[in-house]
């Protein structure tokens, strides 16, 4: 993964895109540029644009390195907000406590989660970290994650899972939160799954309901 390139770009494709479109500009580049495709000349052009092209894929159709690509993009170019700098723990989580008060009355269904998403992944930065390590305050560390698990809530899991790999380090010398946190990522996941797929199991109780209703009458 090169945040340096741009993958939308090379696919032809909105950062907005879902990824149904993302495939969909995939095999249409893919046949488009196939070196077997382009013979004589155009071979290495077409190689070289072929392997662009799968790079990009192989990234954009991948939620977890999707997200992560959209974070390192936004180091590198930030555009949306500035990026926040603390210079202490207390800085940090009052940061946390900003950022709690602004997403908690938000509508789930009109929050800007890529948004959101970089705007924790700012406040939970390298340097923001590294100082949280430093100074090692248990009771801030748990602070910082407790209020940022309201936000956290509206984000996908495949957000969740690069997030969760960096509120870690903060439970690394508490036992307790660190199982709290791990309770936390867990459900939220389930919480997820199941708004995702709960139309799809109600339909199929329904008809079990039908097939057995059907059944009994019949006999």
């Amino acid at each position: 993964m090169n945040p340096s390139k741009d993958y939308y770009k090379i696919l032809g494709i909105s950062p907005a895109a879902t990824t149904q479109e993302v495939k969909k500009a995939f095999r249409k580049l893919a046949l488009l540029y196939h070196p077997d495709r382009n013979p004589g000349r155009q071979t290495q052009l077409s190689t070289e644009r072929f392997s662009a092209i799968q790079e990009a894929y192989k990234v954009l159709s991948d939620a977890r390195l999707r997200a992560q690509y959209q974070y390192a993009r936004h180091v590198l170019h930030p555009q949306t907000v500035a990026r926040p700098l603390a210079a202490s723990a207390v800085e940090v989580r009052a940061l946390a406590q900003k950022l709690h008060n602004n997403t908690r009355h938000l509508d789930p269904f009109r929050i800007n989660r890529d948004l959101l998403y970089l705007q924790v992944m700012d406040l939970l930065s390298d340097q923001h970290l590294h100082l949280l390590e430093e100074q090692a305050d248990p009771l801030i560390n748990r602070d910082i994650w407790q209020l940022l698990s309201g936000s956290l809530r509206h984000l996908s899991p495949a957000q969740l899972a690069t997030i969760q790999d960096r509120l870690a380090v903060l439970t690394r010398h508490d036992k307790e939160a660190a199982i709290e946190l791990r309770r936390f990522f867990r459900e939220t996941r389930q919480y997820h799954y199941w708004n995702r797929y709960k139309i799809v199991v109600a339909l199929s109780l329904a008809l079990l309901f039908c097939l057995a209703l059907y059944l009994l009458v019949r006999n």
